[in-house]
């Protein structure tokens, strides 16, 4: 995920902000289920350098009709990237457990110290921080709260699914 977010760093020469088709987290939840694919690292932490040109471009025209305004595919790509790196992230903090283990109420405060830190400071990120719980909502996933500061921007949708606190 902090690949993609240095990626879409890199890609524009501005600020972007969140598209209108984009700002209801239903729809950035659309999306990042559209887009979430390794980008360059596989499962097992090898670089699929031969897909990753391939993942851009998948994500480029993923993006396209939610961001129609934006003319330029390496904008759209940005947004994209920025977006998936926020709900990633936090994703996999609120997940019960993760393939190396349990997560637990010290590792959460611990990791959302980074994630509402880098929220702060970019708002596409912390759009993309807000979707995570409806995201693992509608992968069937539990989350968990615990240890994540009453003020993240994780907490904001959290009403909108099931079991969400």
């Amino acid at each position: 995920m902090a690949i993609a977010l240095c990626l879409a760093n890199g890609l524009t020469h501005g600020s972007l902000e969140l598209p209108s088709a984009l700002v209801p987290v239903e729809a950035r939840v659309a999306l990042m289920l559209q887009i979430d694919k390794p980008l360059l690292v596989d499962v097992n932490g090898v670089a699929q350098w031969e897909d990753f040109g391939s993942q851009l471009r998948a994500i480029a025209e993923a993006s396209a009709s939610q961001m129609a305004k934006l003319s330029s595919e390496l904008d759209r790509v940005a947004v994209a990237l920025t977006l998936w790196s926020g709900c990633i992230m936090a994703a996999k903090s609120i997940a019960m457990e993760t393939r190396s283990g349990q997560n637990t109420s010290t590792g959460r405060t611990q990791q959302f110290t980074l994630i509402d830190n880098v929220a702060l400071q970019n708002k596409l990120f912390s759009a993309g921080v807000e979707a995570a719980p409806s995201f693992k909502a509608a992968r069937g996933e539990e989350i968990s709260l615990d240890g994540v500061p009453d003020t993240s921007p994780v907490r904001r949708h959290v009403d909108r699914i099931q079991g969400g606190a």
